[in-house]
């Protein structure tokens, strides 16, 4: 078990902005990489056919990195 500690930067601090952005943006990846897992777990049972446009787009992204 991990202990985390919680530190409140209120807005008249000078980090507080970018703590603000760093939030934001650990929120978007995190978001980002649920949609590409959910996308991938769906698509690669389909037939090519039934996928959906998202999952045909990841399943291109990660076929082309590889």
């Amino acid at each position: 078990m991990y202990r985390t500690y919680q530190i409140d930067v209120y807005p008249d601090h000078p980090m507080f902005e970018y703590f603000e952005k760093l939030s934001v943006a650990s929120t978007n990846m995190y978001n980002t990489a649920l949609f590409v897992c959910r996308q991938v777990m769906f698509g690669v049972n389909k037939v090519p056919d039934q996928r959906q446009v998202n999952e045909k787009m990841v399943l291109k992204q990660i076929e082309d990195a590889l």
